[in-house]
């Protein structure tokens, strides 16, 4: 598989971007390196099932573009800003259809997702658009519940599956075990030190973002 044709999808509201989020990327970077597969980081604008994010939307896309160009792999990481070119609320099946219209050659998506998200993936927007397109990576979160397969989805016994699935497909990942909360940093922004990267620190400083 080629590295046009297969893409991991990281979504979120990245208010801020810290350090569960950065291993998470690592991790997947790592796993997928001898696919030579894209991560592609997307921001939202307005969350449908969360509240609105505190920084503006080019405060957290810059975040991340400072954040990816000190990466040793940043040349697989993309960050698309799709959601945030739109005023409205950011339905993930919407994207994937807008991303499926400008593909030239069919690609083959992993959408990674924490276990909080995995257990409301049945309230999601048009989510048989998501199970009938994209296959799961679904990676463990400290302090949630156990895993709850709503929808059924057929469970995989490895990683490398993901790739040749048919979609709908999920794997559970239990290597990250990190009980980092964007709404937690914000809330104790001046307690030191602050769990994000250095270049996100070092932003969030500059532009006074989350203070009180």
């Amino acid at each position: 598989m080629n590295p046009s044709s297969a893409e991991c999808l990281y979504g979120g509201t990245f208010d801020p971007f810290h350090n569960g989020h950065e291993a998470i990327c690592h991790h997947i970077l790592a796993k997928t390196k001898s696919r030579e597969s894209v991560l592609r980081i997307i921001p939202c604008s307005q969350p449908a099932l969360k509240q609105q994010a505190q920084a503006s939307n080019l405060d957290r896309l810059a975040m991340l573009e400072k954040w990816r160009d000190t990466q040793p792999a940043a040349s697989r990481i993309l960050i698309d800003d799709i959601e945030m070119i739109s005023d409205r609320i950011s339905y993930t099946a919407e994207t994937i259809i807008e991303l499926k219209k400008q593909d030239v050659v069919p690609v083959k998506r992993i959408w990674v997702l924490g276990t909080d998200a995995f257990n409301s993936l049945s309230q999601w927007h048009q989510v048989s658009t998501l199970v009938s397109t994209l296959n799961f990576w679904v990676i463990n979160r400290a302090g949630e519940k156990e895993l709850n397969n709503k929808l059924g989805l057929t469970k995989l016994a490895s990683h490398s599956q993901l790739w040749s699935a048919a979609s709908g497909s999920f794997w559970f990942d239990q290597t990250i075990d990190m009980p980092v909360a964007s709404s937690a940093i914000r809330q104790n922004i001046n307690r030191q030190p602050v769990p994000v990267p250095k270049v996100i620190a070092d932003y969030i400083e500059k532009h006074e973002l989350y203070m009180a």
